[in-house]
Protein backbone atom coordinates (compact mmCIF):
# COMPACT_ATOMS: atom_id res chain seq x y z
CA UNK A 1 0.00 0.00 0.00
CA UNK A 2 1.38 3.73 -1.38
CA UNK A 3 0.58 6.38 1.21
CA UNK A 4 0.66 9.78 0.44
CA UNK A 5 3.38 10.65 2.62
CA UNK A 6 5.33 8.21 0.71
CA UNK A 7 4.56 9.04 -2.68
CA UNK A 8 5.60 12.64 -1.51
CA UNK A 9 9.23 11.24 -1.99
CA UNK A 10 8.51 9.60 -5.43
CA UNK A 11 9.90 11.18 -8.96
CA UNK A 12 8.37 14.58 -9.68
CA UNK A 13 6.09 14.68 -6.56
CA UNK A 14 9.44 15.58 -4.53
CA UNK A 15 8.98 18.94 -6.03
CA UNK A 16 4.89 19.07 -4.65
CA UNK A 17 4.60 20.91 -1.37
CA UNK A 18 1.96 19.75 1.37
CA UNK A 19 -0.21 22.99 1.95
CA UNK A 20 -2.97 21.27 4.55
CA UNK A 21 -3.86 18.37 6.26
CA UNK A 22 -0.43 16.99 7.48
CA UNK A 23 -3.28 14.55 9.51
CA UNK A 24 -4.12 12.38 6.58
CA UNK A 25 -0.32 11.54 5.45
CA UNK A 26 -1.17 8.11 6.07
CA UNK A 27 -3.87 7.64 3.94
CA UNK A 28 -3.57 5.18 1.28
CA UNK A 29 -3.59 5.42 -2.38
CA UNK A 30 -5.52 3.09 -4.24
CA UNK A 31 -5.73 5.16 -7.63
CA UNK A 32 -5.07 8.53 -9.30
CA UNK A 33 -7.69 10.46 -11.04
CA UNK A 34 -7.87 13.94 -12.79
CA UNK A 35 -10.90 16.28 -12.35
CA UNK A 36 -12.51 17.24 -15.30
CA UNK A 37 -15.93 17.66 -14.13
CA UNK A 38 -17.59 19.65 -11.30
CA UNK A 39 -19.69 16.63 -9.89
CA UNK A 40 -16.43 14.71 -9.67
CA UNK A 41 -17.58 13.25 -6.04
CA UNK A 42 -20.50 11.01 -8.14
CA UNK A 43 -16.94 8.53 -9.82
CA UNK A 44 -14.90 8.74 -6.47
CA UNK A 45 -15.04 5.19 -4.65
CA UNK A 46 -12.29 5.71 -2.06
CA UNK A 47 -8.27 5.96 -2.15
CA UNK A 48 -8.42 8.26 -5.04
CA UNK A 49 -5.26 10.88 -5.42
CA UNK A 50 -7.48 13.74 -7.19
CA UNK A 51 -5.11 16.00 -9.25
CA UNK A 52 -6.93 19.08 -10.48
CA UNK A 53 -6.10 22.88 -11.88
CA UNK A 54 -9.85 23.44 -10.58
CA UNK A 55 -10.28 25.23 -13.73
CA UNK A 56 -14.25 24.03 -13.80
CA UNK A 57 -15.15 25.89 -10.26
CA UNK A 58 -12.17 28.10 -10.87
CA UNK A 59 -14.54 31.20 -10.00
CA UNK A 60 -17.11 29.59 -7.17
CA UNK A 61 -14.85 29.36 -4.05
CA UNK A 62 -17.80 27.74 -2.74
CA UNK A 63 -17.79 25.07 -4.81
CA UNK A 64 -13.51 24.70 -4.16
CA UNK A 65 -14.08 24.54 -0.11
CA UNK A 66 -17.27 21.78 -1.16
CA UNK A 67 -14.49 20.01 -3.43
CA UNK A 68 -13.02 19.33 -0.28
CA UNK A 69 -15.80 18.16 2.04
CA UNK A 70 -16.77 15.60 -0.62
CA UNK A 71 -13.50 14.14 -0.96
CA UNK A 72 -13.33 13.48 2.57
CA UNK A 73 -16.46 12.03 2.86
CA UNK A 74 -15.90 9.59 -0.20
CA UNK A 75 -12.78 8.69 1.28
CA UNK A 76 -10.33 10.46 -1.23
CA UNK A 77 -6.56 9.81 -0.42
CA UNK A 78 -5.71 13.75 -1.02
CA UNK A 79 -6.03 16.68 -3.79
CA UNK A 80 -3.41 17.64 -5.92
CA UNK A 81 -3.58 21.16 -7.12
CA UNK A 82 -1.55 22.99 -9.77
CA UNK A 83 -1.58 26.85 -8.89
CA UNK A 84 -0.83 29.88 -11.23
CA UNK A 85 -2.19 29.14 -14.43
CA UNK A 86 -5.76 29.09 -13.61
CA UNK A 87 -6.09 30.14 -9.77
CA UNK A 88 -3.24 31.97 -8.25
CA UNK A 89 -3.82 30.91 -4.43
CA UNK A 90 -5.78 28.29 -2.42
CA UNK A 91 -8.86 30.01 -0.57
CA UNK A 92 -8.55 30.07 3.76
CA UNK A 93 -11.39 28.67 4.14
CA UNK A 94 -10.45 25.26 1.89
CA UNK A 95 -7.41 25.50 4.35
CA UNK A 96 -8.84 25.29 7.02
CA UNK A 97 -11.40 22.53 6.13
CA UNK A 98 -8.55 20.21 4.45
CA UNK A 99 -6.98 20.19 7.94
CA UNK A 100 -10.04 20.02 10.38
CA UNK A 101 -10.85 16.75 7.99
CA UNK A 102 -7.17 15.68 7.65
CA UNK A 103 -7.36 15.24 3.62
CA UNK A 104 -3.76 16.21 2.25
CA UNK A 105 -3.82 18.87 -0.06
CA UNK A 106 -0.85 19.29 -1.95
CA UNK A 107 0.50 22.18 -4.19
CA UNK A 108 1.86 20.48 -7.87
CA UNK A 109 4.93 21.53 -9.48
CA UNK A 110 3.29 23.87 -12.11
CA UNK A 111 5.77 22.90 -14.73
CA UNK A 112 5.57 19.02 -14.81
CA UNK A 113 2.40 17.19 -16.69
CA UNK A 114 0.05 14.50 -14.75
CA UNK A 115 1.42 11.80 -16.52
CA UNK A 116 4.69 12.91 -15.18
CA UNK A 117 3.50 12.59 -11.43
CA UNK A 118 0.82 9.31 -12.49
CA UNK A 119 3.37 7.02 -14.50
CA UNK A 120 6.06 6.64 -10.90
CA UNK A 121 3.06 6.70 -8.78
CA UNK A 122 1.61 3.69 -10.71
CA UNK A 123 4.80 1.91 -10.82
CA UNK A 124 5.40 2.12 -7.10
CA UNK A 125 1.12 0.86 -6.61
CA UNK A 126 1.61 -1.97 -8.70
CA UNK A 127 5.28 -3.24 -7.69
CA UNK A 128 4.25 -2.93 -4.31
CA UNK A 129 0.93 -5.18 -5.20
CA UNK A 130 3.10 -7.66 -6.96
CA UNK A 131 5.40 -7.78 -3.66
CA UNK A 132 2.21 -8.19 -1.36
CA UNK A 133 0.69 -10.60 -3.64
CA UNK A 134 4.52 -12.80 -3.77
CA UNK A 135 4.54 -12.81 -0.41
CA UNK A 136 0.35 -13.31 0.02
CA UNK A 137 1.28 -16.60 -2.50
CA UNK A 138 4.24 -17.77 -0.34
CA UNK A 139 2.31 -17.53 3.18
CA UNK A 140 -0.65 -19.81 1.14
CA UNK A 141 1.96 -22.22 -0.08
CA UNK A 142 3.29 -22.29 3.20
CA UNK A 143 0.25 -22.99 5.07
CA UNK A 144 -0.48 -25.64 2.46
CA UNK A 145 2.33 -27.68 3.18
CA UNK A 146 1.53 -27.50 6.63
CA UNK A 147 -1.74 -28.53 6.14
CA UNK A 148 -0.98 -31.42 3.71
CA UNK A 149 1.95 -32.78 6.27
CA UNK A 150 -0.66 -32.49 9.01
CA UNK A 151 1.47 -30.23 11.05
CA UNK A 152 -0.48 -30.31 15.08
CA UNK A 153 -1.49 -26.81 16.45
CA UNK A 154 2.10 -26.36 17.65
CA UNK A 155 4.12 -26.89 14.69
CA UNK A 156 1.86 -24.63 13.15
CA UNK A 157 1.46 -21.70 15.91
CA UNK A 158 5.27 -22.39 15.61
CA UNK A 159 5.47 -21.51 11.86
CA UNK A 160 3.19 -18.64 12.26
CA UNK A 161 5.82 -17.06 14.46
CA UNK A 162 8.29 -17.51 12.38
CA UNK A 163 6.38 -16.13 9.37
CA UNK A 164 5.66 -13.11 11.55
CA UNK A 165 8.02 -12.60 14.09
CA UNK A 166 5.31 -12.64 16.61
CA UNK A 167 4.15 -14.75 19.45
CA UNK A 168 1.60 -17.05 18.58
CA UNK A 169 -0.85 -19.10 20.47
CA UNK A 170 -4.72 -20.57 20.15
CA UNK A 171 -7.36 -20.94 22.90
CA UNK A 172 -10.53 -22.08 23.14
CA UNK A 173 -14.17 -20.44 22.70
CA UNK A 174 -13.54 -19.86 26.60
CA UNK A 175 -10.08 -19.00 26.62
CA UNK A 176 -8.12 -21.97 28.04
CA UNK A 177 -5.10 -21.49 25.97
CA UNK A 178 -4.12 -25.08 24.28
CA UNK A 179 -0.98 -24.37 22.54
CA UNK A 180 1.32 -21.53 22.48
CA UNK A 181 4.59 -20.27 20.75
CA UNK A 182 7.03 -19.50 22.23
CA UNK A 183 6.49 -21.60 24.98
CA UNK A 184 5.28 -20.04 27.93
CA UNK A 185 4.89 -16.64 26.32
CA UNK A 186 1.32 -16.18 27.14
CA UNK A 187 -1.10 -16.69 30.31
CA UNK A 188 -4.22 -16.18 31.06
CA UNK A 189 -3.74 -12.53 31.72
CA UNK A 190 -1.57 -11.86 28.56
CA UNK A 191 -4.99 -13.44 26.33
CA UNK A 192 -8.00 -11.36 27.95
CA UNK A 193 -8.14 -8.42 25.19
CA UNK A 194 -8.50 -11.15 22.74
CA UNK A 195 -12.07 -12.33 24.26
CA UNK A 196 -15.16 -10.88 23.21
CA UNK A 197 -16.90 -11.99 26.66
CA UNK A 198 -15.17 -12.87 29.62
CA UNK A 199 -13.49 -15.71 30.32
CA UNK A 200 -16.12 -19.18 31.06
CA UNK A 201 -18.75 -17.77 29.45
CA UNK A 202 -21.76 -20.18 28.03
CA UNK A 203 -21.54 -20.80 24.44
CA UNK A 204 -19.41 -19.95 21.69
CA UNK A 205 -18.00 -16.22 21.75
CA UNK A 206 -19.37 -13.29 19.29
CA UNK A 207 -17.24 -12.42 16.52
CA UNK A 208 -13.54 -11.26 17.42
CA UNK A 209 -13.97 -8.23 16.09
CA UNK A 210 -15.40 -6.99 18.94
CA UNK A 211 -12.89 -7.08 20.95
CA UNK A 212 -10.22 -4.16 21.97
CA UNK A 213 -8.29 -3.59 19.19
CA UNK A 214 -4.57 -2.46 19.00
CA UNK A 215 -1.92 -2.06 16.63
CA UNK A 216 0.60 -4.71 17.52
CA UNK A 217 -2.05 -7.44 18.11
CA UNK A 218 -4.72 -9.62 16.29
CA UNK A 219 -7.35 -12.36 17.08
CA UNK A 220 -8.91 -14.78 14.04
CA UNK A 221 -11.56 -17.17 15.10
CA UNK A 222 -11.20 -20.56 14.23
CA UNK A 223 -13.43 -22.12 12.67
CA UNK A 224 -14.93 -25.57 10.66
CA UNK A 225 -18.22 -24.86 9.43
CA UNK A 226 -20.51 -23.58 12.21
CA UNK A 227 -18.22 -25.15 14.84
CA UNK A 228 -16.22 -22.50 16.62
CA UNK A 229 -13.04 -24.21 17.90
CA UNK A 230 -11.26 -21.31 19.53
CA UNK A 231 -9.13 -18.47 18.21
CA UNK A 232 -5.54 -17.96 16.82
CA UNK A 233 -4.19 -15.30 18.63
CA UNK A 234 -1.06 -12.60 17.22
CA UNK A 235 0.79 -10.04 19.14
CA UNK A 236 3.78 -8.76 17.51
CA UNK A 237 6.72 -6.32 19.12
CA UNK A 238 5.50 -3.71 16.76
CA UNK A 239 2.48 -2.58 14.00
CA UNK A 240 1.05 -5.56 12.46
CA UNK A 241 1.56 -5.65 8.66
CA UNK A 242 -1.08 -6.55 6.34
CA UNK A 243 1.25 -9.93 5.39
CA UNK A 244 0.90 -10.77 9.10
CA UNK A 245 -3.12 -10.83 8.92
CA UNK A 246 -3.07 -13.04 6.03
CA UNK A 247 -0.73 -15.43 7.84
CA UNK A 248 -3.08 -15.64 10.28
CA UNK A 249 -5.63 -16.10 8.24
CA UNK A 250 -4.18 -19.56 6.78
CA UNK A 251 -2.26 -20.14 9.62
CA UNK A 252 -6.65 -20.49 11.48
CA UNK A 253 -7.37 -22.34 8.32
CA UNK A 254 -5.14 -24.87 9.15
CA UNK A 255 -6.17 -25.02 12.66
CA UNK A 256 -9.53 -25.43 11.84
CA UNK A 257 -8.50 -28.61 9.55
CA UNK A 258 -6.39 -29.77 12.05
CA UNK A 259 -8.95 -29.37 14.85
CA UNK A 260 -11.56 -30.64 12.40
CA UNK A 261 -9.54 -34.02 12.71
CA UNK A 262 -9.03 -34.05 16.09
CA UNK A 263 -12.76 -33.56 16.47
CA UNK A 264 -13.87 -36.57 13.93
CA UNK A 265 -11.10 -39.15 16.17
CA UNK A 266 -12.18 -37.68 19.58
CA UNK A 267 -16.09 -38.77 17.73
CA UNK A 268 -15.42 -41.97 17.14
CA UNK A 269 -13.67 -42.89 20.64
CA UNK A 270 -16.63 -40.92 22.48
CA UNK A 271 -18.91 -43.07 20.30
CA UNK A 272 -16.99 -46.55 21.30
CA UNK A 273 -16.28 -45.22 24.93
CA UNK A 274 -20.44 -44.73 25.05
CA UNK A 275 -21.36 -48.06 23.70
CA UNK A 276 -18.91 -49.96 26.20
CA UNK A 277 -20.10 -48.47 29.35
CA UNK A 278 -23.73 -48.96 28.22
CA UNK A 279 -22.99 -52.11 28.01
CA UNK A 280 -21.14 -52.91 30.77
CA UNK A 281 -23.74 -50.49 32.47
CA UNK A 282 -26.72 -52.49 31.25
CA UNK A 283 -25.08 -56.27 31.84
CA UNK A 284 -25.25 -56.56 27.58
CA UNK A 285 -21.81 -58.21 27.78
CA UNK A 286 -21.83 -61.68 29.93
CA UNK A 287 -18.33 -62.98 29.97
CA UNK A 288 -16.22 -62.00 32.48
CA UNK A 289 -13.18 -62.12 30.57
CA UNK A 290 -15.19 -60.04 27.71
CA UNK A 291 -15.89 -57.78 30.14
CA UNK A 292 -12.21 -57.37 31.36
CA UNK A 293 -10.50 -57.52 27.69
CA UNK A 294 -13.11 -54.49 26.70
CA UNK A 295 -12.31 -52.65 29.48
CA UNK A 296 -8.73 -52.77 29.17
CA UNK A 297 -9.03 -51.80 25.47
CA UNK A 298 -10.95 -48.65 26.58
CA UNK A 299 -8.03 -47.69 28.66
CA UNK A 300 -9.75 -48.61 32.15
CA UNK A 301 -7.54 -49.90 34.92
CA UNK A 302 -8.39 -52.85 36.55
CA UNK A 303 -9.32 -51.90 40.34
CA UNK A 304 -10.71 -53.37 43.50
CA UNK A 305 -14.17 -51.59 43.19
CA UNK A 306 -16.15 -49.45 41.19
CA UNK A 307 -18.54 -46.64 41.79
CA UNK A 308 -21.20 -44.87 39.33
CA UNK A 309 -21.70 -41.44 39.09
CA UNK A 310 -24.33 -40.00 37.09
CA UNK A 311 -25.36 -36.28 36.48
CA UNK A 312 -28.10 -34.45 34.88
CA UNK A 313 -29.09 -31.08 33.88
CA UNK A 314 -31.96 -29.94 36.42
CA UNK A 315 -35.25 -29.56 34.05
CA UNK A 316 -33.32 -29.19 30.51
CA UNK A 317 -36.34 -30.06 28.75
CA UNK A 318 -38.78 -27.33 30.14
CA UNK A 319 -35.36 -24.93 29.84
CA UNK A 320 -35.17 -25.62 25.99
CA UNK A 321 -39.18 -25.13 25.29
CA UNK A 322 -39.41 -22.26 27.78
CA UNK A 323 -35.90 -20.29 27.17
CA UNK A 324 -34.06 -21.37 24.26
CA UNK A 325 -37.36 -22.02 21.87
CA UNK A 326 -34.16 -23.51 19.94
CA UNK A 327 -32.85 -26.57 19.09
CA UNK A 328 -29.45 -25.65 17.88
CA UNK A 329 -28.63 -23.62 20.62
CA UNK A 330 -29.86 -26.54 23.15
CA UNK A 331 -27.38 -29.33 21.07
CA UNK A 332 -24.53 -26.51 21.74
CA UNK A 333 -25.60 -26.28 25.60
CA UNK A 334 -25.75 -30.00 25.94
CA UNK A 335 -21.69 -30.25 24.19
CA UNK A 336 -21.24 -27.50 26.67
CA UNK A 337 -22.01 -29.83 29.41
CA UNK A 338 -20.72 -33.05 27.63
CA UNK A 339 -17.58 -31.72 27.26
CA UNK A 340 -16.89 -30.02 30.50
CA UNK A 341 -17.92 -32.93 32.80
CA UNK A 342 -15.39 -35.19 30.48
CA UNK A 343 -12.94 -32.68 31.31
CA UNK A 344 -13.33 -32.37 34.85
CA UNK A 345 -13.60 -36.16 35.38
CA UNK A 346 -10.60 -37.04 33.47
CA UNK A 347 -8.73 -34.21 35.21
CA UNK A 348 -10.24 -35.29 38.46
CA UNK A 349 -9.63 -38.97 37.74
CA UNK A 350 -7.69 -40.04 34.81
CA UNK A 351 -8.64 -43.61 34.82
CA UNK A 352 -12.50 -43.08 34.65
CA UNK A 353 -14.79 -44.01 32.14
CA UNK A 354 -17.70 -41.47 30.57
CA UNK A 355 -21.03 -42.03 29.27
CA UNK A 356 -23.48 -38.99 27.50
CA UNK A 357 -27.00 -39.88 26.67
CA UNK A 358 -28.81 -36.60 26.16
CA UNK A 359 -28.53 -33.80 29.05
CA UNK A 360 -26.29 -36.91 31.46
CA UNK A 361 -23.26 -38.03 31.72
CA UNK A 362 -22.31 -41.43 33.38
CA UNK A 363 -18.99 -41.47 34.91
CA UNK A 364 -17.76 -45.26 35.48
CA UNK A 365 -15.15 -44.73 38.69
CA UNK A 366 -12.32 -47.22 39.77
CA UNK A 367 -12.11 -47.06 43.13
CA UNK A 368 -8.92 -47.23 44.95
CA UNK A 369 -8.58 -46.25 48.39
CA UNK A 370 -11.81 -43.65 47.64
CA UNK A 371 -14.61 -43.87 51.13
CA UNK A 372 -17.59 -42.20 50.35
CA UNK A 373 -16.76 -38.46 51.53
CA UNK A 374 -14.10 -38.83 48.99
CA UNK A 375 -16.16 -40.19 46.34
CA UNK A 376 -19.17 -37.01 47.20
CA UNK A 377 -16.01 -34.47 46.85
CA UNK A 378 -15.37 -36.14 43.49
CA UNK A 379 -18.99 -35.78 42.40
CA UNK A 380 -19.52 -31.91 43.58
CA UNK A 381 -15.97 -30.77 42.28
CA UNK A 382 -17.05 -32.35 38.88
CA UNK A 383 -20.74 -30.52 39.38
CA UNK A 384 -19.49 -27.16 40.45
CA UNK A 385 -16.82 -27.10 37.66
CA UNK A 386 -19.51 -27.96 35.02
CA UNK A 387 -21.43 -25.45 36.33
CA UNK A 388 -19.79 -21.96 34.55
CA UNK A 389 -20.91 -23.04 31.08
CA UNK A 390 -24.53 -23.68 32.12
CA UNK A 391 -25.72 -20.44 33.58
CA UNK A 392 -28.75 -20.01 34.99
CA UNK A 393 -28.92 -24.13 35.05
CA UNK A 394 -28.37 -26.35 38.05
CA UNK A 395 -26.81 -29.80 37.84
CA UNK A 396 -27.68 -32.35 40.34
CA UNK A 397 -25.55 -35.97 40.72
CA UNK A 398 -26.37 -39.38 41.84
CA UNK A 399 -23.65 -42.07 43.32
CA UNK A 400 -23.96 -45.62 43.78
CA UNK A 401 -22.70 -47.91 46.35
CA UNK A 402 -19.23 -49.46 45.48
CA UNK A 403 -19.08 -52.59 43.69
CA UNK A 404 -16.73 -55.43 43.23
CA UNK A 405 -16.28 -56.13 40.12
CA UNK A 406 -17.25 -55.07 36.30
CA UNK A 407 -20.43 -57.76 36.61
CA UNK A 408 -21.95 -55.68 39.52
CA UNK A 409 -21.94 -52.44 37.21
CA UNK A 410 -25.79 -52.96 35.96
CA UNK A 411 -27.12 -52.99 40.01
CA UNK A 412 -24.66 -50.02 40.66
CA UNK A 413 -25.71 -47.71 37.28
CA UNK A 414 -29.43 -48.45 38.88
CA UNK A 415 -28.19 -47.23 42.01
CA UNK A 416 -26.47 -44.36 40.78
CA UNK A 417 -30.16 -43.35 38.89
CA UNK A 418 -32.42 -44.08 41.97
CA UNK A 419 -30.04 -41.66 44.27
CA UNK A 420 -29.94 -38.95 41.38
CA UNK A 421 -34.07 -39.12 41.00
CA UNK A 422 -34.87 -39.56 44.29
CA UNK A 423 -32.38 -37.11 45.76
CA UNK A 424 -34.15 -34.25 43.61
CA UNK A 425 -37.31 -35.55 44.84
CA UNK A 426 -35.93 -35.14 48.52
CA UNK A 427 -33.63 -32.17 48.55
CA UNK A 428 -34.35 -30.49 45.05
CA UNK A 429 -32.83 -29.72 42.13
CA UNK A 430 -28.84 -29.21 42.54
CA UNK A 431 -27.45 -31.56 45.16
CA UNK A 432 -25.19 -34.60 45.47
CA UNK A 433 -26.73 -37.10 46.08
CA UNK A 434 -25.03 -40.92 47.36
CA UNK A 435 -27.11 -44.15 47.02
CA UNK A 436 -26.36 -44.90 51.01
CA UNK A 437 -28.21 -41.54 52.38
CA UNK A 438 -31.23 -42.40 51.16
CA UNK A 439 -32.32 -44.83 53.37
CA UNK A 440 -35.70 -46.36 53.14
CA UNK A 441 -36.85 -44.01 50.70
CA UNK A 442 -35.03 -46.44 48.32
CA UNK A 443 -37.35 -49.05 49.00
CA UNK A 444 -40.57 -46.78 49.31
CA UNK A 445 -40.62 -45.53 45.97
CA UNK A 446 -40.19 -48.53 44.19
CA UNK A 447 -41.77 -51.18 45.92
CA UNK A 448 -45.14 -50.75 44.68
CA UNK A 449 -46.99 -48.03 41.74
CA UNK A 450 -47.49 -44.54 41.81
CA UNK A 451 -51.01 -44.74 42.62
CA UNK A 452 -50.65 -47.37 44.97
CA UNK A 453 -48.66 -45.45 46.75
CA UNK A 454 -50.71 -42.69 47.00
CA UNK A 455 -54.06 -44.24 48.08
CA UNK A 456 -52.05 -45.07 51.17
CA UNK A 457 -51.49 -41.88 52.35
CA UNK A 458 -54.63 -40.72 51.15
CA UNK A 459 -56.39 -43.11 53.72
CA UNK A 460 -53.61 -42.60 56.79
CA UNK A 461 -53.12 -39.12 56.40
CA UNK A 462 -56.59 -38.01 54.45
CA UNK A 463 -58.23 -36.68 57.60
CA UNK A 464 -55.34 -34.51 58.01
CA UNK A 465 -54.65 -33.35 54.86
CA UNK A 466 -58.30 -32.08 54.47
CA UNK A 467 -57.51 -29.56 57.48
CA UNK A 468 -54.07 -29.06 56.90
CA UNK A 469 -55.57 -25.03 55.86
CA UNK A 470 -57.15 -24.48 59.07
CA UNK A 471 -55.11 -26.68 61.28
CA UNK A 472 -51.36 -27.14 59.50
CA UNK A 473 -50.02 -27.20 62.64
CA UNK A 474 -51.25 -31.57 62.97
CA UNK A 475 -49.14 -33.24 60.42
CA UNK A 476 -45.85 -30.32 61.48
CA UNK A 477 -46.24 -31.74 65.05
CA UNK A 478 -47.13 -35.35 64.20
CA UNK A 479 -43.73 -35.46 62.09
CA UNK A 480 -41.73 -33.72 64.64
CA UNK A 481 -43.41 -35.87 67.12
CA UNK A 482 -41.37 -39.04 64.82
CA UNK A 483 -38.11 -36.89 64.54
CA UNK A 484 -37.67 -36.33 68.41
CA UNK A 485 -38.19 -40.57 69.08
CA UNK A 486 -41.86 -40.16 69.95
CA UNK A 487 -40.57 -38.07 72.94
CA UNK A 488 -43.56 -35.29 73.52
CA UNK A 489 -41.26 -33.29 75.64
CA UNK A 490 -38.40 -32.92 73.24
CA UNK A 491 -40.82 -32.49 70.77
CA UNK A 492 -42.27 -29.52 72.33
CA UNK A 493 -38.76 -27.95 72.80
CA UNK A 494 -38.49 -28.42 68.95
CA UNK A 495 -41.64 -26.56 68.46
CA UNK A 496 -41.65 -24.14 70.99
CA UNK A 497 -44.67 -25.13 72.49
CA UNK A 498 -45.73 -26.60 75.52
CA UNK A 499 -45.54 -30.24 76.13
CA UNK A 500 -49.72 -30.14 76.42
CA UNK A 501 -50.09 -27.91 73.18
CA UNK A 502 -48.04 -31.04 71.50
CA UNK A 503 -49.92 -33.81 73.73
CA UNK A 504 -53.35 -31.66 72.47
CA UNK A 505 -52.60 -32.12 68.94
CA UNK A 506 -51.46 -35.85 69.05
CA UNK A 507 -54.90 -36.39 70.77
CA UNK A 508 -56.51 -34.64 67.82
CA UNK A 509 -54.75 -36.55 65.25
CA UNK A 510 -55.90 -39.91 66.85
CA UNK A 511 -59.28 -38.54 67.15
CA UNK A 512 -59.21 -37.62 63.66
CA UNK A 513 -57.15 -40.24 61.71
CA UNK A 514 -59.44 -42.85 64.36
CA UNK A 515 -56.15 -44.49 65.57
CA UNK A 516 -53.81 -44.85 68.53
CA UNK A 517 -50.13 -43.38 68.71
CA UNK A 518 -50.04 -46.79 71.31
CA UNK A 519 -50.52 -49.46 69.10
CA UNK A 520 -47.17 -49.85 67.21
CA UNK A 521 -48.80 -50.24 63.52
CA UNK A 522 -50.26 -47.34 63.72
CA UNK A 523 -47.14 -45.53 64.54
CA UNK A 524 -45.39 -47.40 61.88
CA UNK A 525 -48.18 -46.79 59.13
CA UNK A 526 -48.15 -43.18 60.02
CA UNK A 527 -44.17 -43.05 59.86
CA UNK A 528 -44.37 -44.42 56.31
CA UNK A 529 -47.11 -42.56 55.56
CA UNK A 530 -45.52 -39.13 56.01
CA UNK A 531 -42.22 -40.30 54.45
CA UNK A 532 -44.26 -41.22 51.23
CA UNK A 533 -45.88 -37.85 51.35
CA UNK A 534 -42.25 -36.27 50.75
CA UNK A 535 -42.36 -37.80 47.64
CA UNK A 536 -45.69 -36.63 46.11
CA UNK A 537 -45.11 -34.48 43.33
CA UNK A 538 -46.04 -30.65 44.06
CA UNK A 539 -46.06 -31.22 47.91
CA UNK A 540 -44.67 -27.94 49.34
CA UNK A 541 -44.39 -29.66 52.91
CA UNK A 542 -41.75 -32.46 51.46
CA UNK A 543 -38.61 -29.86 52.56
CA UNK A 544 -40.00 -28.82 55.90
CA UNK A 545 -41.09 -31.69 57.03
CA UNK A 546 -38.48 -34.54 58.00
CA UNK A 547 -40.02 -37.31 58.72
Amino acid sequence: MLTVGEALGIGVMQRARLIAGAGGLGRVIRTITVMDTPDIKNWLRGGELLLSNIFVIKDNPEEQVRLVQDLAERGAAGLGIKLKRYVESIPAKMLELADSLDLPLIEMPVDCAWIDIMIPLYTEIINRQAARLSRAWEIHDTFTRAALEGRSIQGVLELLSSLTGSAAAMVDAEGNILAAHPPGSWDEAAIKWALPVAHGANGPAPPPDEAPAAENRRVFPVKAGKRLHGYVLLQAPGPISEADCTALEHAATVLALEMAKLQAISEVERRFENQLLWDLLNGNITSKEALELRARHAGMKPAPGYAVIVLDIDGFERYCLEVLRDEEKAQEVREHFVRSARSSAAFHMPSSLCMDLSDSVTVLVPVLTLDRRELMRLAAAIRNEILPALPGLTVSAGISRVCRGLGELPRAYREARQALELGKELKGAGHVTDFDELGSYRVLLTSGNRSEIESFCREILGPLEQREREQPELIETLAAFFRCNCDPIQCARELFVHPNTVRYRLRRVEALCGISLHNQEDLFNLQLALKLRRLAPGNSMRQTHRA
